[in-house]
């Protein structure tokens, strides 16, 4: 088998595909990059996440992150509140406004993804049960490193 006809190469193909459509899909009528969306969703899903929490939970850079927060909330789409307890500690709430647009970009992306997946027809649940098979093994496999290695 070659490598292209392999599991790992076609999941990654699909990801970037999927990540391509999702941000044009973000962009052009919400203004808003695919990375901010990921941050407003952690924000809603984690309930008043720190910038820490949001970093750990995108496996992303704190300097990504910065950047998409001052983004947000200079769009008024996130507020940040500084925790009384630790001066460096802030944490993440959605606006109202936030709140509603984060509606409005799932409810599309919900409906995207049924165009998308239509092509499986009656298999989709089983499709989403396997993903989910995969995703629980994933996360439970510990020989799987779960940080960057240092850099020589």
């Amino acid at each position: 088998m070659s490598f292209a006809d392999s599991e790992v190469y076609k999941l990654n193909e699909i990801v970037i595909l999927l990540d391509r459509f999702a941000r044009l899909v973000l962009l052009a009528p919400y203004k808003i990059t695919f990375n901010e969306f990921l941050v407003m969703m952690v924000a809603r899903e984690r309930s008043r996440p720190s910038q820490t929490e949001v970093v750990e939970s995108l496996d992303t850079s704190k300097s990504l992150v910065s950047q998409r927060v001052r983004s947000l909330v200079g769009k008024g789409l996130i507020a940040q509140t500084y925790d009384p307890g630790s001066r460096r500690e802030v944490h993440l709430d959605l606006t109202a406004r936030g709140a509603k647009l984060l509606d409005e970009v799932y409810g599309t992306l919900l409906a995207s993804a049924d165009s998308l997946f239509a092509s499986l027809g009656g298999r989709r649940r089983e499709f989403g049960e396997c993903l989910s098979d995969l995703l629980e093994a994933l996360r439970a496999d510990s020989a799987l490193p779960t940080r960057e290695p240092p850099e020589a």
